[in-house]
């Protein structure tokens, strides 16, 4: 019995150190900056292969699969570092959430995110582009959230940018980078890419969104190396601390 209580102790003393470090952590990055974390998946596990000293105001992740981004921040919020009720506001030309499919799967991270609780809503935003030459796409996929909607999940797929929400509260934006040029439904055309991205930035401002985490990833049959890399670079440019 006495071993069992010590047992218990140890436990409890080691959690309460946890938590007190991941306090620690996210007061001290408040207040320096966050670094850039490029990370790798290694047998299910998530791995920083790349640091960089270029600091934001909030948490920034580039990541290479979709479902390393649900593992990343089931692992913050396991450890205090993003608010339980945040919101996450995706922007890409793929809704990856089906009803009938493996949570676990590389493409269903949006319903593993809200059937675990990770997230308390979901917003999608594809590009304006595929919304205005490809409606039926669009409309298809509205009807799936509707559908998805009255399973109790509270997934939201928006005409673009300018309906981004009001009065969301703390969110975890997740950017894919072929919103910004996506030649799955775009093929040859010319994008302006910095001047989508201040926009965006404009409308987070008008919004007053806090961000408490901006999450990359690329999808390398949409984007080639060359423009992933300006794109990316374009956006942390953006975002970081002047």
């Amino acid at each position: 019995m006495f071993i069992f209580q010590i047992m218990i102790w140890f436990i409890s003393i080691s959690v309460l150190a946890l938590e007190t470090y991941a306090r620690r952590t996210k007061m001290y990055s408040e207040l320096n900056g966050f670094p850039l974390i490029v990370y790798s998946s290694e047998e299910g596990r998530l791995v920083p292969s790349w640091y960089e000293e270029q600091q934001f105001p909030f948490m920034v992740g580039v990541f290479e699969n979709p479902r390393d981004i649900a593992l990343w921040i089931q692992q913050k919020k396991r450890f205090g570092l993003l608010t339980r009720d945040s919101a996450l506001v995706v922007l890409s030309p793929y809704l990856d959430f089906n009803p009938d499919g493996d949570i676990y799967s590389d493409y269903n991270w949006l319903r593993f995110l809200l059937e675990m609780e990770l997230v308390s809503r979901v917003f999608v935003i594809p590009p304006s582009n595929v919304v205005k030459n490809h409606p039926e796409w669009f409309q298809s996929h509205l009807t799936l959230c509707e559908e998805i909607n009255k399973q109790g999940y509270d997934l939201n797929l928006l005409h673009g940018i300018k309906e981004w929400p009001f009065y969301v509260g703390d969110v975890i934006l997740v950017i894919d980078l072929a919103y910004f040029r996506d030649k799955v439904f775009v093929k040859g055309e010319d994008i302006n890419i910095v001047m989508k991205i201040l926009n965006l930035q404009r409308v987070l401002k008008e919004r007053n969104v806090k961000i408490e985490a901006l999450l990359i990833f690329s999808w390398p049959k949409d984007v080639r190396e060359k423009e992933a890399e300006i794109i990316l670079e374009q956006i942390l440019e953006v975002f970081s601390i002047k």
